[in-house]
């Protein structure tokens, strides 16, 4: 990127306004004088006139934007014999958060096999050493700590929060975890069956199957991020626990990871807490078969940066007949994380989507109330994906909404953002950096975000003052490569509706999918 925690929290979260995080300091002052004015007029020895007769006032402070924050850079330690680790120290409160980071997600999943990687994060989670799925829960418990593996794109994220004095407990539950993960057949069978009603489930979502959509027809299966992170229904009724056995002794390594430990604990009792932990899970024998890891990122980045999308459909439409509701997704490829122009982008992406107050948001929302919101978002990680213009409307405004909508990502590309849409683009970039490491746990994401898209340590620093020297011309200049005028719609709900419309707005013949994109 040049873009930070804080750029991609802003297109992660396009949906939430500014400063929702602070509210309740404010909604406590505001409940005091609405409490006040609900009991009438405030008694007269409260008001400035007597008290401030014949003082004169200064003048009224002026409001800017806040100054410049950089993000702190973790501490890069090489531990002999131990992954990499990210260290910021934070003494404050007696609590430290853990992650480790390893670099393989659904995006390694192989082919035919959508789904495996999160099925394993989700088997390393039922069972480990000598306890049971429930057991090792009441241990975590016991110490008062958290403990969680997910799988995402790009990666798989094994977290622990605990306690400073119940850390090396925790760490052993955690090398438990990592080594020896049960993986027995029937905790497989009953974690596959809930995963399978949970695809099901997923069908009558219209925005979970709009982006799988969109992702599916528009990347295709063969790029890392064309197949969900969930999986596809008959891959997943494939998978056998032999599976995720082989991708947890493949992909699942020391040599994948990276640590980050954010909390209450010195730099130098680090090695001696870690080495017992993660000296066992580099003891295991390397696996068999060719590594799962994908052609290099900026390889992949040149290729779908330049895609003229010839060989891809214009519209894409999934019929749910009667459907109360259209979802229109406007669908364009996007950066990867790392790219040159993630951070001018980004810039771009918030008057237009990315607030409460954007472009999107205040015309088909505040004005012609087609929509509770609208939003777009700069996606991609470690390889390129979509950018996404997004909106869930009444059926009956379909063609007007998708007008609007097609209007605002249009004029966006042409002109790029005012003066003022600019000042509030800075402002937000800024205070969404600062929220980002106010707490411990934000830094912990922060960090986590950072490792996860294959960015170096101090990315989030590095963005911060990139954003300093970021002028507005080299934001405007960026706003065409939002890429909108040649992207695709991808659009959920009543078929005839969405016909009707594409042909009242002269678009191409759409191609019709099911619920998991296919023809």
């Amino acid at each position: 990127m040049a873009e930070s925690g804080a750029a991609g929290r802003l297109a992660d979260r396009a949906h939430e306004s500014a400063g929702v995080k602070n509210a309740q300091p404010l909604c406590s002052v505001t409940g005091l004088v609405l409490g006040l004015c609900a009991c009438g007029s405030l008694p007269s020895h409260t008001a400035p006139s007597d008290r401030l007769a014949g003082v004169e006032l200064g003048s009224r402070p002026t409001l800017s934007v806040a100054d410049l924050f950089v993000p702190p850079a973790p501490t890069v330690l090489r531990p002999p014999g131990l992954p990499e680790v990210w260290f910021l120290e934070r003494r404050s409160l007696p609590l430290i958060g853990l992650r480790v980071v390893v670099s393989r997600g659904s995006a390694h999943d192989p082919p035919g096999k959508a789904g495996l990687a999160a099925l394993t994060a989700e088997m390393m989670e039922q069972g480990a050493g000598r306890f049971s799925a429930l057991e090792i829960a009441r241990e975590f418990d016991r110490i008062g700590a958290t403990a969680s593996v997910s799988s995402e794109r790009d990666a798989t994220v094994i977290s622990v929060s605990v306690l400073r004095p119940h850390l090396s407990r925790a760490l052993e539950l955690l090398s438990d975890v990592l080594a020896r993960p049960r993986f027995e057949e029937k905790d497989f069978e009953r974690a596959k069956h809930l995963w399978l009603e949970q695809l099901a489930a997923r069908a009558f979502d219209p925005s979970s199957v709009g982006t799988l959509v969109a992702n599916r027809a528009l990347l295709g299966d063969g790029h890392p991020y064309g197949r969900p992170v969930d999986g596809l229904v008959a891959d997943v009724n494939g998978l056998k626990l032999a599976d995720v056995r082989s991708f947890h002794a493949q992909a699942i390594r020391p040599k994948h990871a990276r640590i980050l430990i954010v909390g209450d604990v010195r730099e130098s009792d680090l090695q001696a807490l870690l080495t017992p932990v993660f000296s066992p899970w580099g003891a295991l024998p390397e696996a068999d078969g060719a590594d799962l890891g994908h052609a290099d990122g900026a390889d992949l980045g040149h290729a779908v940066a330049h895609r003229t999308w010839v060989d891809r459909p214009r519209a894409v439409i999934v019929d749910r007949p009667d459907a109360p509701q259209t979802l229109l997704i406007l669908a364009a490829p996007g950066p990867s994380a790392g790219s040159s122009d993630r951070l001018a982008l980004t810039h771009v992406n918030t008057p237009l989507g990315a607030l409460f107050t954007s472009r999107l948001n205040a015309n088909l929302r505040e004005d012609k109330g087609y929509t509770y919101g609208a939003r777009s978002i700069v996606s991609g990680g470690r390889f390129p994906g979509l950018n996404l213009a997004m909106a869930s409307v009444e059926r009956s405004v379909t063609e007007a909404a998708l007008r609007e909508l097609v209007k605002e990502v249009d004029g966006m590309a042409r002109g790029g953002p005012t003066d003022e849409e600019l000042k509030k683009a800075r402002a937000a970039f800024t205070q969404d950096a600062i929220e980002s490491y106010e707490t411990l746990d934000g830094a912990l994401d922060s960090l986590t975000r950072v490792a996860v898209r294959g960015l170096p340590p101090d990315a989030d620093a590095r963005a911060a003052r990139a954003a300093l020297t970021l002028t507005d011309e080299q934001v405007r200049a960026a706003a065409p490569s939002l890429g909108f005028q040649r992207g695709a719609l991808i659009a959920v709900g009543d078929r005839k509706t969405i016909e009707h419309a594409l042909t009242a707005l002269d678009w191409p013949t759409p191609e019709v999918r099911d619920e998991e994109g296919r023809p």
